[in-house]
């Protein structure tokens, strides 16, 4: 078993070898980031009541979410249109496990370089809670997993899922989610609509436990159990259609 996760592993982290400069860049690129977004937020005055120390803390804990192979609906759709995707399940292997490690293996060099200064500034600043930040990261992976899953499946009857991906992914988690500005810095009307969704729980809550916040996962194990439900059903109506197609 340990093989196979190591080979999906491989398979994703190939692509360093076919474009070597992307590991050079994605080197670079997020601890970058991580320095430059708190710092433009202190010199515009937007600190929202957050000190440096939390400023540097917050990024980094976000950012670090935002780096993990959560956004596995494309690899979904271009499986299932190349027929990869149902030849998989003759196979004994979990799709999440492959997904994941194999997306895993795509941001390898971009992921280590951004963990790497996350534990360097949580160190020097002080955070904590690092056991709940894990915890909230872990559901944060399951989430999106699914969630990506089901968009992909979506590839069965739509051309393109972009606009899904955009809708239920992108847009929620810079806007709702507080993975690119902290909800705090936010117009009260947007935080109230966002605490009725997913994406608050899935990035702000989980960062801000390093600055010492006890988050609650509760609302976020539901959605999970909602997501699990609905992945099952989204695949059981798409590998339907697979077998029209002689898949």
């Amino acid at each position: 078993m340990w093989s196979r996760l190591v080979s999906y592993l491989l398979t994703g982290i190939k692509r360093y070898k076919t474009f070597p400069l992307d590991a050079i860049i994605d080197a670079i690129k997020g601890p970058t980031l991580l320095f430059i977004i708190p710092s433009i937020w202190y010199g515009i005055g937007a600190v929202g009541g957050f000190t440096v120390r939390q400023l540097f803390l917050y990024t980094a804990a976000s950012h670090l979410i935002i780096l993990l192979p959560l956004y596995v609906s494309f690899p979904v759709a271009n499986m299932i249109r190349s027929g990869f995707l149902q030849n998989l399940f003759t196979k004994p292997i979990n799709l999440s496990a492959y997904l994941f490690l194999r997306n895993l293996g795509g941001t390898f060099v971009s992921l280590i370089s951004s963990l790497l200064t996350f534990i360097a500034i949580y160190l020097i600043y002080g955070g904590t809670n690092i056991h709940l930040y894990l915890l909230g990261v872990t559901l944060t992976i399951i989430f999106y997993l699914l969630l990506g899953q089901i968009i992909g499946y979506l590839a069965t009857w739509f051309y393109t899922i972009w606009g899904f991906q955009s809708l239920l992914v992108y847009l929620p988690s810079l806007l709702l989610g507080g993975s690119l500005i902290p909800l705090d810095l936010l117009p009260g009307w947007l935080v109230n609509i966002a605490s009725y969704l997913p994406w608050k729980s899935l990035h702000y809550e989980v960062a801000m436990t390093v600055l010492g916040r006890t988050p609650n996962f509760l609302s976020l194990l539901g959605w999970i159990v909602l997501l699990v439900l609905l992945e099952r059903v989204t695949f059981r109506l798409a590998s339907e259609r697979w077998e029209s197609w002689g898949g």
